[in-house]
């Protein structure tokens, strides 16, 4: 959250602007690990051949699912991963989860992306500064 309101106050300088954006479905985009959790699965969710089969089937989740005890974890762990993975850099110790990543647009603007991994958070977040 620090690094949100420390990006929304650059953002208020004159000449700078803030873009926020959130991972769609973030959660599910992470698999579910540790103890297998098992859940009833809605019927809006069955396989056709499902349907007059079975009452109220339980299966194993699989993906991280919001709402879970583990899943912010986990969802926070696979950003983490993906963000590495392209080129982010942790911006500091004291601010674990808190990413950043200098690229040059179309315009070769250089412009500054800070990201929390989280669904509750704006992330990323991209500073431009004012041109060069």
């Amino acid at each position: 959250m620090d690094a949100a309101k420390a990006l929304d106050c650059f953002g208020s300088f004159p000449g700078y602007t803030v873009k926020t954006g959130d991972a769609k479905g973030a959660y599910t985009q992470a698999l579910l690990l540790g103890a297998e959790t098992w859940v009833t699965l809605p019927e809006n969710r069955w396989p056709k051949h499902w349907k007059g089969k079975f009452h109220r089937p339980v299966v194993r989740l699989v993906l991280a699912l919001y709402g879970h005890a583990d899943a912010g974890g986990f969802w926070e762990a696979h950003c983490e991963e993906k963000l590495l993975s392209i080129g982010w850099t942790r911006l500091a110790e004291e601010w674990q989860g808190v990413f950043w990543h200098i690229i040059h647009d179309d315009r070769l603007r250089r412009r500054l992306q800070v990201g929390r991994p989280s669904s509750r958070t704006r992330c990323p977040m991209v500073l431009d500064p004012p041109g060069e």
